[in-house]
């Protein structure tokens, strides 16, 4: 098995619940910030689209490394 092909699938996978499952990543952002910084975090409207545009952009890095991997 080639490590291209490991790499593609992680960042596919990866990239494909966080946009699929925001509410996953922004409820661990909100537990880090509770539990290291004692900060009240409240995510807004924003945050969820810049999480989902990240994990479109992860999702497409998995498949040019998928397809253009050596």
């Amino acid at each position: 098995m080639k490590d291209s092909l490991i790499v593609g699938v992680i960042l596919i996978i990866i990239g494909g619940i966080e946009t699929l499952r925001t509410v996953w990543f922004i409820r661990f952002q909100i537990w880090v910030q509770k539990t290291l910084m004692g900060a009240d975090y409240v995510p807004s409207a924003r945050t969820y689209t810049v999480v989902r545009i990240v994990g479109a952009f992860i999702m497409v890095l998995g498949f040019s490394v998928l397809l253009w991997g050596e």
